[in-house]
């Protein structure tokens, strides 16, 4: 296969430099030429292409036409060849960047998705803990619950030790609302909290007091208890009990600071008086 002309480089081929003179083209030309001449290499095969390529060059370097011509199109294609590999350097380091890039890329995600399952495993962990303290907490209800019952059904002394008076309850409301709040009213709401022995309502208001009141009697404190703390309706401005009670503190964190008057005692011994009265009556008609 022959030498082609146009990939060789005439400089490199005589060993010179681009500005060598004729006097050097024509020493190389000399020297190398006879390195190649076909007669001292018979058993090199490309000899002779060398050999003809070395007087293309020397003729094309020692004519001041050829060579200007010959040197434009050099110094072209070694431009040529600098932008290829500066644009090849370029798309390597693009590349480059691009591969950083994606791998940067792969392992934000992977670091995103370890962090997602981190904390769905955090959620996940916070969500059994709160379900299982949940339980506890409903369990210790449950059995709290139970034990003050059970409390309750083995203490009938206690039970039977409270008064009406521990039982009662004072319910307030403005006076504008008097003909709307009557014994009716007050026995379908509070009705519903436990059964009411009593409703004592106060007959006379001063002009100076802003409130009327009554005194409800309940047939069990927990009723009684059940009317003081759930809110009253909008008409009533509130619901306290009518006297204090140690055995309260069972049912209540704080013991409510209330008192009676004179004539709330007045009126609710009365009460009591005529009820019994009327248990004596029944009594006395029972025997005869």
């Amino acid at each position: 296969m022959g030498l082609q002309e146009e990939t060789i480089d005439y400089y490199e081929l005589l060993g010179l430099s681009e500005d060598a003179q004729d006097a050097d083209i024509h020493r190389a030309w000399r020297k190398t030429s006879l390195k190649y001449h076909p007669d001292k290499n018979p058993d090199d095969p490309h000899a002779a292409d060398k050999f003809h390529l070395l007087q293309v060059a020397y003729n094309a370097l020692t004519d001041t036409t050829m060579r200007q011509a010959y040197d434009a199109e050099r110094l072209a294609k070694l431009a040529r060849q600098r932008r290829e590999e500066a644009f090849d350097l370029n798309r390597k380091t693009m590349a480059e960047k691009l591969r950083e890039r994606e791998d940067g890329f792969h392992f934000f995600e992977k670091q995103k998705d370890q962090e997602n399952n981190r904390l769905r495993e955090k959620l996940r962990s916070l969500q059994e803990q709160s379900a299982r303290l949940r339980r506890d907490r409903e369990e210790r209800l449950f059995q709290d619950k139970d034990s003050n019952k059970r409390k309750r059904e083995t203490s009938p002394v206690k039970t039977r030790s409270i008064s009406d008076l521990d039982r009662s309850v004072k319910v307030r409301w403005k006076k504008k609302y008097v003909d709307q709040v009557d014994e009716s009213f007050l026995r379908s709401f509070y009705s519903k909290f436990g059964q009411i022995n009593d409703v004592i309502i106060q007959k006379t208001v001063n002009d100076d007091k802003k409130y009327v009141y009554a005194i409800l009697v309940f047939d069990t404190l927990d009723a009684a208890y059940s009317a003081v703390t759930v809110e009253s309706p909008s008409v009533i401005k509130d619901t306290q009990w009518l006297k204090p009670l140690s055995e309260r503190a069972e049912f209540e964190e704080k013991k409510p600071k209330s008192t009676m008057d004179y004539e709330e005692l007045t009126m609710l011994r009365m009460k009591q008086k005529q009820r019994e009265r009327e248990q004596e009556r029944k009594a006395t008609m029972a025997e005869t």
